[in-house]
């Protein structure tokens, strides 16, 4: 993952890179930021993954959410609802949404 400055332009370095085999990452077509600055996005196994966006280097996720483990269930996205402090993820199989109380990262 590539962190920039908001109001960069150009060839501007990144301010942060998060990569390496520790951070899990995943899937990253499934990515969203939180109102409070927490990048949530797909990790290892149909996982969901949260890391901050002052996180930098091969650093593991804060937190991780082990979905196909919980439910079966792979992951074939993500959303976030600030309102209720949930986080939704729906899969292929059967039209699943699943919906998570995730007050930390809102």
């Amino acid at each position: 993952m590539l962190i920039f400055d908001r109001k960069a332009s150009g060839n501007s370095k990144p301010l942060r890179v998060i990569r390496g085999p520790k951070t899990q990452v995943a899937g990253g077509q499934q990515m969203a930021v939180s109102p409070k600055g927490w990048i949530v996005g797909g990790a290892r196994g149909n996982s969901i993954g949260v890391w901050s966006v002052f996180d930098d280097g091969d650093v593991p996720p804060r937190w991780r959410i082990p979905v196909k483990q919980i439910s079966g269930l792979n992951v074939n996205g993500i959303a976030l609802d600030p309102a209720h402090q949930e986080l939704m993820v729906p899969t292929g199989n059967g039209n699943t949404v699943m919906t998570f109380y995730f007050p930390e990262i809102f």
